[in-house]
């Protein structure tokens, strides 16, 4: 099945990295290409927690935690008739200081493959982005 992977380097310590990118409802304000987020449960992050993402120009899509390791990885997916998207988001130190942010995007399903072929493109532009955008945000004092 189709998958991408980007990762940056951020003179940033993991820790802050980790709680810039954790901060889920502030993603539109380092992610030109989200627009909205909102958490759907009270409940402290965690497997089960789900978040809506709303991208410019689509409509919103809830994304259900599959995986929590705090300070370090969380996996989430979406499904829709056909595939199911998972993203994987992974916080690491550099030997040499500052820390590595790497973000995985994985489509499956019986529409998987046409679907991730069809999007691809798009998918790696969306995960430069937001590498970017996190990047930025977490080198800022």
């Amino acid at each position: 099945m189709p998958a991408f992977t980007v990762a940056v380097d951020i003179a940033a310590e993991p820790r802050r990295v980790w709680q810039v990118w954790t901060d889920f409802e502030r993603w539109p304000e380092w992610t030109p290409t989200i627009q909205h987020v909102k958490r759907l449960d009270m409940a402290p992050v965690g497997v089960g927690s789900s978040v809506s993402i709303q991208r410019m120009s689509a409509q919103p899509v809830v994304w259900r935690m599959t995986y929590w390791e705090p300070r370090r990885r969380f996996t989430w997916a979406t499904r829709s008739t056909g595939f199911t998207v998972t993203a994987d988001h992974l916080v690491v130190p550099r030997p040499e200081g500052g820390a590595r942010a790497e973000v995985s995007f994985r489509v499956e399903g019986w529409l998987g493959w046409l679907i991730g072929r069809f999007l691809k493109d798009l998918t790696e532009n969306l995960l430069r982005t937001e590498v970017s955008g996190l990047k930025a945000r977490s080198e800022q004092s």
